[in-house]
């Protein structure tokens, strides 16, 4: 993947929405294998801050993001959890909408996403991991969606500050 910095050259704002129910600092489960409707919260394991903030910490940093101006990608979090298909297998689970907005906020690319990383353990450390490598894959789509718009209409988010 090329330099962030390299694929827009250009403002660009990142934003990002889980439900309110759904942004607390809880690390949420689920054990598919007994009762998948049910959702859990670890007891001795925290999310440094809510998800939200993380998740967008991260795709500035991984976007290049200098934050106001220009372009805002936008991504609206349904699913973020750890889901067990057993008691010794899981998986983190990340689904949304990726969405790119121009400097008046009309919406100018967007797609669904839905990730599912195996956790290499069957713990909360696991599922951080595979969060991780969920928020990578966000990113890499996050960065298609951004080099697309640049190649097809780069003047999109290029000339936003002039507007």
């Amino acid at each position: 993947m090329p330099d962030a910095g390299a694929l827009h050259p250009y403002p660009l704002a990142v934003e990002v929405r889980l439900p309110g129910w759904m942004d607390s600092e809880a690390m949420t489960y689920r054990l598919a294998y007994e009762d998948a409707t049910r959702r859990r919260d670890y007891a001795q394991s925290r999310w440094a801050a809510a998800p939200s903030q993380l998740l967008a910490a991260r795709l500035r940093r991984q976007l290049g993001a200098a934050g106001q101006g220009g372009c805002l990608v936008r991504v609206e979090v349904d699913l973020f959890e750890q889901t067990f298909t057993a008691p010794d297998a899981s998986q983190a689970r990340l689904a949304g909408r990726l969405t790119v907005l121009d400097a008046r906020r009309r919406l100018v690319a967007g797609r669904d996403v839905a990730y599912a990383v195996p956790a290499p353990t069957p713990d909360a450390r696991g599922g951080v991991a595979a969060q991780a490598q969920a928020a990578d894959a966000l990113y890499r789509d996050a960065a298609v969606l951004v080099a697309r718009l640049d190649s097809e209409n780069g003047a999109v988010c290029r000339d936003a500050r002039t507007k």
